[in-house]
């Protein structure tokens, strides 16, 4: 699997369109169909970051050195559904927002004591 090809399947599962990815990083739809249609394929390291940045995954991935896409070496197989759905959700949440929900979590558990 070719790194554009990584790009589009994380963008797809991202649920966003080209124009939105390029909005994130800066850059051009056209940038990003070049990317994953392969028109372009020295992508510059700095580049491929803030794409995997804006696609909540991993640029080892994106590579192809790594087939965890998120870059956790949580063992989904170990996960409850209910597990295994909170994780997939976070990974959805843009990198600079994860923060806001782990103080969401922290604060519901601590009305509930």
């Amino acid at each position: 699997m070719t790194v554009g090809e990584r790009i589009k399947i994380a963008r797809k599962e991202a649920g966003l369109t080209q124009d939105e990815v390029a909005k994130r990083i800066g850059t051009t739809r056209q940038a990003i169909y070049k990317y994953e249609n392969g028109i372009v394929t020295n992508i510059p390291l700095d580049r491929l970051q803030l794409i995997a940045n804006g696609l909540n995954c991993s640029s080892a991935w994106l590579m192809g050195w790594t087939d965890k896409q998120n870059g956790q070496s949580i063992d989904s197989n170990k996960l409850s559904d209910a597990d295994a759905k909170i994780l997939e959700l976070f990974h959805k949440v843009p990198l600079d927002k994860r923060e806001v929900v782990i103080q969401m979590i922290e604060a519901a558990l601590k009305m509930q004591l």
